[in-house]
Parts: C-alpha cells; structure tokens; sequence
C-alpha cells in the first residue's frame, strides 16, 4: 500500500510517498505539482525492509509531514 504525505508548513510544499512491496521499497518525493524524483532499495528481508520504511515515515513526520489517507490528488498549498 502507498502512504502519502505533504509538508506544506511556512515554506514548505513538499510531498512524499513510500510504497514496500516484499523486500522492497520505492519513494517518491518533490514539490506539490510537479513531477517527483523516485529511487527504489532492497534489503535481503522483508523485516528489514519493514523497519526502514517505520523509520523513514517517523522521520518524515518528526520534520513537519502529515499524511494523505484518501486518495484524492495533493491540493496547491494555499495562499
């Protein structure tokens, strides 16, 4: 499952999306509207992969993030 999040906080207006699949994860990340950078890693276990993703989200969350539960389209931040 892909798990999106935005950071629209003062200057900010940034997304970021991980999705795990198996031993694998994908991120894709940029400012809202445009088109993001991607990168892909895999680790030799799925628990591995599992504990880096938690880390990576609590990371993102810790710096201002919050997360998009449905899957309407990142709005513009506002004016």
């Amino acid at each position: 499952m892909k798990r999106k999040f935005v950071n629209q906080v003062e200057d900010s207006n940034k997304f970021w999306e991980i999705e795990q699949d198996g031993n694998t994860y994908t991120t894709e990340w940029g400012k809202v509207g445009a088109k993001g950078r991607t990168n892909k890693n895999e680790f030799i276990t799925i628990e591995d992969c599992s504990n880096e993703v938690n880390k990576l989200i609590h990371e993102k969350l810790k710096k201002g993030y919050i997360e998009i539960f449905d899957d309407s389209e990142i709005l513009e931040k506002p004016l």
